[in-house]
């Protein structure tokens, strides 16, 4: 019988040293580049120059020039809309029940929370339970029910408010 020697092999490939360098060269790129793209992105900012001296209050400064406090009604003003009740697009044996609220520049006009509200229950009624199951689908809602509002009142919401959103 005839023994076999069993020979071990090494594992060739860069040794640790090697290793250790790329990974610092590696993180200095990185670091650079993040230096730099800061830079570029900072000189993007618009300077803005406020000529208010130290201790002075932006009111205070208003108030100053106007000679008035500011008008109560440039004041963002809450306005609730009726609660809406929809069946989904699909499935159409979900249902919605949400109540929602609308912070308007102005409330002026009192016909424009029910023309946004008839808005709203159209886009609702084409919403499928897959689009809204994530919380980034709920974000994307909430966005979408922003922008139909502000298309309908020429700019005047600031934010729509959800206070329920309950499916059945």
């Amino acid at each position: 019988m005839a023994l076999v020697a069993e020979t071990t092999e090494k594992k060739s490939g860069p040794s640790m040293v090697v290793q250790l360098g790329l990974l610092a060269v590696l993180t200095a790129a990185a670091a650079g580049s993040g230096w730099f793209a800061g830079g570029y992105l900072q000189d993007l900012q618009p300077v803005i120059k406020d000529d208010t001296p130290a201790g002075v209050k932006p009111q205070e400064k208003a108030e100053a020039e106007d000679g008035a406090a500011p008008e109560e009604a440039m004041a963002p003003v809450l306005v609730p809309i009726d609660p809406i009740t929809i069946n989904l697009a699909e499935p159409s044996e979900v249902w919605l029940r949400t109540e929602l609220q609308l912070l308007m520049a102005d409330a002026t006009d009192p016909v424009m929370p029910l023309v946004i509200h008839q808005d709203l229950v159209a886009y609702l009624r084409t919403l499928k339970l897959r689009q809204i199951e994530s919380p980034s689908g709920f974000q994307h809602v909430k966005a979408d029910l922003l922008e139909r509002a502000n298309i309908r009142a020429n700019g005047k919401v600031k934010d729509v408010l959800v206070s329920t959103f309950l499916f059945e």
